[in-house]
């Protein structure tokens, strides 16, 4: 800078001066694309059925996320020169969670597996299609292999056309909302702590989406719903 406006300063005052303007020394990130070409497509008709979706009919969220014994992690406050360690697992085991959020109310529907197969995912559009015996429902999700096949087929026909599947652009997790649920979850539930049994650890995750299906409005406020606004 000194060299080409003889203007000199240390570092700190410069620091202090890009700070005044909001402006950080960070590291940056890698950001991620999708490379399906009908994207903007894809994107704007889910937006449009879900803006859109009238009396009578429901808009939901769905996806699966791991639930396993290995803690997951997040920064902590130590002593400086001090690691926080995190103790581990004798032996892994992992089970899934396959939920969904509407859009509109926030509640969920959240059923924990031992796998994540097509039936697993056959029985979540069930417990939807109970829960909405008169309605019509839109299930926004991706285009994994397991969300579509003869199971999934038979929920489907079986609801005679109430239940509607739309299929988020590949490789685009930013565009579903229920993924920042699952955040949410780990940071309560999972993330630097350790669960002696499977069957602890699915309590705990069970109890917190019962506790939030009491308090829906937050939900809402999580996955950042319009509807949010107006609850």
């Amino acid at each position: 800078m000194a060299e080409h406006t003889g203007i000199t300063a240390s570092s700190e005052t410069i620091r202090r001066r890009l700070a005044a303007h909001e402006i950080v020394f960070s590291q940056p990130q890698h950001t991620i694309s999708s490379p399906d070409p009908d994207y903007a497509v894809k994107k704007k008709t889910i937006e449009e059925v879900r803006d859109g979706v009238k009396e009578g009919e429901v808009f939901y969220y769905a996806d699966e996320f791991n639930v396993s014994l290995l803690p997951t992690l997040r920064a902590l406050w130590s002593p400086k020169g001090q690691q926080v360690m995190i103790h581990t697992p004798g032996q892994q085991a992992t089970s899934y969670g396959i939920g969904a959020v509407n859009y509109y109310t926030g509640e969920t529907v959240v059923l924990f597996q031992s796998h994540k197969r097509r039936q697993e995912i056959a029985q979540l559009l069930k417990a939807l299609a109970e829960k909405h015996p008169m309605e019509t429902i839109y299930v926004a999700w991706d285009n994994a292999n397991t969300h579509e096949d003869e199971e999934v087929d038979v929920v489907v026909q079986a609801a005679e056309g109430r239940l509607v599947l739309l299929y988020l652009p590949t490789y685009s997790p930013w565009l579903n909302s229920i993924e920042m649920l699952w955040r949410h979850f780990r940071r309560e539930v999972t993330h630097c702590e350790l669960f002696e049994t499977m069957q602890a650890l699915l309590t705990a995750a069970q109890d917190f989406f019962n506790r939030y299906n009491q308090f829906p409005g937050k939900i809402l406020l999580i996955i950042g719903s319009h509807a949010a606004k107006l609850v």
